[in-house]
């Protein structure tokens, strides 16, 4: 009967992971229709292609001969409610008119292709993953003034990153999140900015300012989620896969950034290493030297205020023999220096007086004279 239709499937299972995945279950709907739509078969591929031409007259073929046939899409129009990317399927008869009825059919389908636009504009000008689609020209050009406008500001925000006064930073950000809450790349620098604020003033009020930035960052990235997408055989084909698997890297990149940045300024909390763990399990899934150096020294330190040096002094010698001391900006030191405390630590005067002697070659109190 004509008119509007509503099905409604109900699907349980104890594994919410499990529903997640086919919460975007299509359906297949098959409806006949009213007359079937005759489809041309032509002996040359070219009018098969663009139209035009003469179908192939009827005849038979001899034992093993062969014959290419070309089928062109339906010269009548579709029915009015069969939408672009729909299917068609019938049927090619080889043998219609002989006795007894056809006898040897070959499956035929038909997808409906996008309708052309009045401007013969192309139809791949979303490929960028824009979620735009449905807005008008006037409102795409104030979405991306409002883009541009937000990437300029946390382009002026990342050059007050660790400027005096501190004021002026927490200004501006509060600015950018006010228009743009949640913002991945707000949030990072704002912890970015508590990091290189911590680096200069080692008290408990900075170290505070790091974890409570850390935290707000790792809410935003709903770890759950993220968790389950790269837990799983998630698809990778089609731009909204694509766009999904970028989105869920670079939160996943974001939670690694925070749960170091976090267990480097409390190493004694062990929830909060336990979970650097749990997302890092070792410096290989950390981009860049600085962030490897930065996982040694919060997992050292962890052990230091745990009282146990000697797993402390493995994991920085471990981490020293791989790192390039020279190249990593003023990380190295304080691997040195740590190393030099764990030491201390164990009682170790002689290796104190030659690891002391290692740091003033390395980074000297003075440049030598020219």
């Amino acid at each position: 009967m004509v008119g509007s239709y509503e099905l409604e499937l109900r699907i349980r299972h104890p594994d919410r992971a499990v529903l997640e995945r086919v919460k975007d279950l299509p359906l297949l709907l098959k409806i006949e229709v009213p007359a079937a739509l005759e489809c041309p078969v032509l002996a040359d591929r070219g009018p098969a292609s663009v139209g035009g031409g003469k179908q192939m007259p009827a005849g038979f073929l001899r034992k093993d001969a062969r014959r290419a046939l070309y089928v062109r899409r339906p010269d009548k129009a579709a029915p009015s409610w069969v939408d672009p990317g729909d299917v068609m399927v019938g049927s090619v008869n080889l043998d219609a008119g002989l006795l007894g009825g056809s006898r040897v059919q070959v499956p035929l389908a038909y997808e409906l292709p996008p309708k052309a636009k009045a401007d013969g504009g192309d139809d791949d000008d979303d490929d960028d993953g824009d979620d735009g689609d449905d807005l008008s020209d006037e409102e795409k050009d104030a979405k991306a003034l409002l883009e541009a406008l937000r990437d300029a500001r946390l382009r002026a925000l990342d050059g007050l990153k660790g400027a005096d006064p501190p004021s002026r930073h927490a200004a501006l950000a509060a600015a950018i999140a006010e228009d743009h809450p949640g913002h991945l790349p707000l949030l990072r620098a704002v912890l970015d900015d508590a990091v290189k604020r911590a680096e200069r003033d080692d008290g408990a009020a900075a170290a505070s300012k790091v974890v409570a930035a850390a935290e707000a960052l790792v809410a935003a990235c709903d770890a759950e989620a993220v968790s389950t997408y790269f837990g799983r055989d998630e698809p990778r084909e089609g731009r909204e896969a694509k766009k999904r698997g970028e989105d869920m890297d670079e939160k996943r990149k974001a939670l690694r950034a925070a749960l170091l940045a976090k267990a480097l300024a409390a190493p004694e909390d062990e929830t909060a290493v336990d979970d650097l763990k749990r997302w890092v399990p070792d410096d290989g899934a950390l981009d860049g030297d600085g962030a490897k150096d930065d996982y040694a020294l919060a997992l050292a330190r962890y052990e230091s205020a745990r009282g146990r040096p000697a797993a402390a002094l493995a994991l920085l010698r471990g981490r020293i023999e791989k790192a390039d001391l020279a190249s990593v900006l003023g990380r190295g030191k304080k691997l040195l220096e740590l190393k030099i405390a764990t030491l201390d630590a164990l009682g170790l005067a002689h290796w104190v007086a030659h690891a002391e002697e290692d740091l003033a070659r390395r980074y000297p109190a003075t440049s030598p004279p020219l």
